[in-house]
């Protein structure tokens, strides 16, 4: 239980600030054109680390806990896109998922990325 609480944990309490931002009529401060599109990509980058790290900390092999990772968030933007949809003032825009799933990568990548860089200074094995 332990192990969920420090893998899964983190996960669900940023899935649910993402759902909780996502219910919001207005963010404050995404007026620039195309900042909006910068913070999706940032948002599913950190969410992508995260659930990177939660997948390699199961046991997964590298690359599928990458593949996971950006499976898990990718459902979870199209959840997110679609909830916007019912929520006054949002909208559900492809873009908005392009970031979030590119971003989900990136940070996906980025743990893979991290994680191979701390064996091979460890000397163990990438």
């Amino acid at each position: 239980m332990r192990r969920f609480v420090q893998l899964v944990g983190p996960i669900l309490v940023y899935m649910a600030a993402i759902f909780a931002l996502s219910a919001r009529e207005d963010l404050p401060g995404l007026s620039l054109p195309g900042i909006d599109k910068v913070a999706h990509f940032a948002e599913y980058a950190l969410l992508g680390a995260l659930v990177s790290r939660a997948t390699l900390g199961y046991g997964l092999e590298r690359l599928r806990a990458v593949a996971v990772a950006l499976g898990v968030c990718a459902a979870y933007a199209i959840s997110d896109e679609l909830h916007q949809a019912f929520v006054p003032g949002r909208a559900t825009e492809v873009l908005d998922l392009v970031a979030d799933v590119l971003g989900a990568g990136a940070g996906a990548i980025g743990w893979y990325a991290a994680g191979r860089r701390r064996a091979s200074a460890s000397g163990g094995s990438p």
